[in-house]
């Protein structure tokens, strides 16, 4: 029961969570916080696998592809979707700074580094955009707009680098 605008999950009291709409989920369908875990552990066997000199693929293959599972399970597509329409997601200056650290932090293969670095910039520009008390929303929209096309223009070149890789056709 709503207290002050408060709403108790389990042992804590959250602050105006009685103004967020719960989120449904499918059974049987991971949520954002375990895809993002899974990534997490994929970045770090990457990293093990490059330190212990792995054969078979470049040591920094399985970091990358980790990576690019953070960047493409991060919910940009939706966050910008919610933007667009009017509504500002609690967690979206969050997730944007965390992507953002996610683009910066990762060894990309040189092909992909600049790309990262451009998409890490229009990530802090969305951050910083949604850190004020009363976002303009006009900027909000653009620089959510630009971060989302700019995640698609750089997932989009990193998978077809490593499908090259891969021996793949795109």
């Amino acid at each position: 029961m709503p207290h002050n605008g408060c709403v108790r999950r389990g042992n804590l009291w959250l602050v105006g969570a009685d103004k967020v709409p719960k989120r449904s989920r499918q059974p049987g369908v991971p949520g954002r916080a375990f895809v993002l875990l899974l990534g997490l552990l994929l970045v770090c066997l990457g990293l093990v696998t490059a330190a212990c000199g792995a054969s078979g693929s470049s040591p920094s293959d399985a970091t990358t592809i980790a990576a690019l599972s953070i960047l493409d399970n991060g919910g940009l597509h939706e966050i910008d979707a919610s933007i667009q329409q009017g509504t500002i997601p609690p967690t979206a200056q969050t997730t944007a700074t965390h992507l953002q650290t996610v683009a910066l932090l990762t060894p990309w293969p040189k092909q992909l580094s600049s790309q990262a670095v451009k998409l890490a910039a229009l990530l802090g520009t969305l951050a910083s955009t949604l850190n004020a008390d009363a976002p303009d929303m006009n900027k909000v929209k653009d620089a959510s707009g630009y971060a989302h096309a700019g995640w698609h223009e750089f997932s989009t070149q990193a998978w077809s680098y490593l499908s090259g890789k891969a021996g793949l056709k795109d």
